[in-house]
Parts: C-alpha cells; sequence; structure tokens
C-alpha cells in the first residue's frame, strides 16, 4: 500500500508538472506569435513610411523641375526687358507675379525636403 500511494503521489506531481509544462509552452508559442504580428507590423510600417519618402522625393522633384523652369522663364524675361532698354529696377507686374510664385515652389520644395528628413527619421527608428 505504501508503494501504491507513493507511485499515485508521484504520477499525480508528474501529471501537475506536464500541465505547468503544458501551459508554459502556450503561453511561450502565443508570446512568439505576438513578436511575429509586432514585426509583420513595423515591416508593414516601414514599407509604407519607404513609400511616402519615394512620393516625396518624386513630388521634390517635379517642384524642382517646376523652379528651374520658372527660373529659366524669368531669366529670359529679363534680357528681353534689358534689351528693350526697360531698367532692371521696373520690373513688369507679371515677372513679379512669376517671381512669387517661384518664391512659393520654394517654399513648398523646402516643406517637402522637412517632411522627408522627418520621415528619414522615423525610417531609421523602426529600423
Amino acid at each position: 500500500r505504501a508503494g501504491s500511494a507513493s507511485r499515485e503521489r508521484v504520477h499525480a506531481e508528474l501529471a501537475e508538472v506536464s500541465a505547468q509544462l503544458a501551459h508554459a509552452q502556450s503561453v511561450g508559442e502565443m508570446a512568439a506569435a505576438e513578436r511575429t504580428a509586432e514585426r509583420t507590423a513595423a515591416r508593414a510600417q516601414l514599407r509604407d513610411l519607404e513609400a511616402a519618402v519615394e512620393a516625396h522625393q518624386a513630388l521634390l522633384h517635379e517642384r524642382e523641375e517646376k523652379i528651374d523652369a520658372l527660373q529659366r522663364e524669368l531669366d529670359e524675361r529679363a534680357q528681353a526687358a534689358a534689351a528693350a532698354g526697360r531698367p532692371d529696377g521696373e520690373p513688369t507686374s507679371e515677372a513679379v507675379g512669376r517671381e512669387a510664385v517661384a518664391a512659393g515652389l520654394v517654399a513648398e520644395r523646402d516643406a517637402a525636403i522637412a517632411a522627408q528628413v522627418a520621415m528619414a527619421a522615423e525610417l531609421r527608428l523602426a529600423e
């Protein structure tokens, strides 16, 4: 009888240890699944940020092209005005308007650069 009771106690302890082990394994698997989900979400966020940076770079390039085109046009008009004998100190209202548009585009470009720098910082943090 003493041996039988001892075996039953050992079996009960083994069953308890097995249950604890199964629970720990289940908790570990859940934690691993959570980490995998977090990594997947972080990768998706990183891809989104990279796409946003690419879009900003394209926008920046487009604005720089507009600025360059406006600057060339302003230079051509200034040369034409000089050839027509108008003093440089008297720009036409059209030239003033174009300079304002160019200044606005430069400001937009600078804002796009600042946004791109901020996104690059976010990318570095996300990595």
